[in-house]
């Protein structure tokens, strides 16, 4: 697709990189990452390209993370040079120059393998946390195109309460003095600010105006938020895993496809747009053993509360082995969700409701049956803060203390923990 619409930050304050926007006809929160390097704007290889790397993007341009990266020029193809290759952020970084990279202009790739972004969409660019995580760090707003910190006078838990709730959070947990997440650089754009806890924006509450302050920035002030976000990722598996990755003990991995295969693929083709052109993964059996595992994990979880997981899965031939759904902390635990065998040729919704906490990571995993032409596919992934929302799901439960099980059709039993 061509591209007319870009969104232009505010200058970096390290190394060469001096602007970042995205171009999509589409929005204003998604499009094809390019960055301003020595006065001329390029786009960045899709190499090693991941959702880490997009999280960084989105929270330097305000938002408060990514919920997808794209790579194969998925919003058009670039002109001019490509700058950046191999780019590998931990997903904390301030600024994409933090991340590691090859040397400005090294690379093998043509713009048919452009980087692109998919923001949460809730444009906060004149506030953002700092030098910490998604939920906690420096705070920083924008203003005249430039980020500043704020002065920690009079800073208290009101006024982390409604920076959380600028970024999406339900609340905060602390509100920190002394440059607790490190000094920024720049100007100080406020002090003495005085909220009441329940403005909606930090703009709205009492301060000293603008720039006018009399503090040093080893008074930089700082938040640390709690409660869950609106929505933590969406996939369907279009143009990338978003963000999900495939442990390397993977006994086989999880494929894209275009609906290469009929039978005993889905009769509808891929869930999202029920075309042949339409993606979704899959494990097949003729690819590895009886009882070999394919795992898929999502990024790690924001802190805090109860999220609801739900995918659209096919199962489908004559001895299919079954499919879970982990709930990973620090060890995979128990599944929380399974289905087993046959089912028939169409798509199948299922739902649970998870606990989140900061290392929390939601695990797919498909176990292969007996038959080599049986087939398990996924597709449509949604994983959302709050608790699920009656549908009419093959299964939609809370996590349950002891083992249930359900003979729902014959040879399929879905197990809830």
């Amino acid at each position: 697709m061509n591209s007319s619409i870009g969104i232009f930050i505010s200058k970096v304050s390290e190394g060469n990189i001096s602007d970042i926007r995205l171009i999509s006809r589409e929005n204003s929160f998604s499009g094809r990452v390019e960055v301003l390097y020595d006065g001329e704007w390029g786009t960045v290889c899709d190499d090693g390209w991941d959702i880490n790397d997009a999280h960084v993007v989105c929270r330097y341009l305000g938002f408060v993370y990514a919920t997808a990266a794209y790579g194969n020029a998925y919003y058009g193809h670039g002109v001019g040079r490509v700058l950046l290759s191999d780019v590998a952020c931990y997903g904390n970084e301030s600024y994409i120059s933090d991340c590691q990279y090859e040397a400005f202009g090294n690379h093998d790739c043509g713009h048919s393998k452009d980087a692109g972004v998919a923001c949460n969409g809730h444009n906060k660019r004149d506030i953002r946390l700092v030098d910490g995580s998604f939920y906690y760090g420096r705070v920083e707003v924008l203003n005249n195109r430039e980020w500043g910190t704020v002065c920690n006078d009079f800073w208290d838990i009101n006024d982390a309460r409604v920076v959380c709730r600028q970024l999406g959070f339900q609340s905060a947990s602390a509100a920190y003095h002394g440059a607790y997440y490190g000094q920024g650089s720049g100007p100080i754009w406020m002090d003495n600010v005085n909220c009441s806890g329940y403005e909606s924006y930090l703009s709205q509450c009492s301060h000293n105006g603008f720039g006018n302050h009399d503090c040093s920035h080893p008074e930089d002030a700082a938040v640390r938020c709690e409660g869950a976000l609106l929505e933590v990722l969406t996939c369907n598996f279009e143009n990338s895993f978003c963000g999900f990755t495939q442990p390397i003990d993977n006994d086989l991995n999880w494929n894209q496809s275009a609906s290469d295969f009929k039978e005993p693929g889905p009769s509808l083709f891929d869930h999202t747009y029920e075309t042949p052109e339409g993606h979704y993964i899959y494990v097949e059996c003729k690819s590895g053993l009886t009882g070999d595992k394919a795992r898929l994990q999502s990024p790690p979880f924001l802190p805090g509360g109860i999220y609801c997981v739900e995918l659209y899965y096919h199962m489908n031939g004559k001895s299919v082995g079954s499919l879970h759904i982990y709930a990973q902390t620090s060890s995979l635990g128990n599944a929380v969700w399974s289905v087993h065998g046959s089912i028939d040729d169409q798509w199948h919704v299922g739902q649970i409701e998870v606990t989140g906490y900061a290392t929390t990571q939601v695990v797919f995993e498909a176990v292969l049956g007996s038959t080599d032409t049986d087939v398990i596919a996924i597709d449509d992934i949604k994983i959302a803060a709050g608790k699920c929302n009656p549908i009419d799901a093959d299964v939609t439960t809370s996590i349950m203390s002891k083992l249930q099980t359900y003979q729902i059709k014959k040879n399929q039993v879905y197990t809830l923990r």
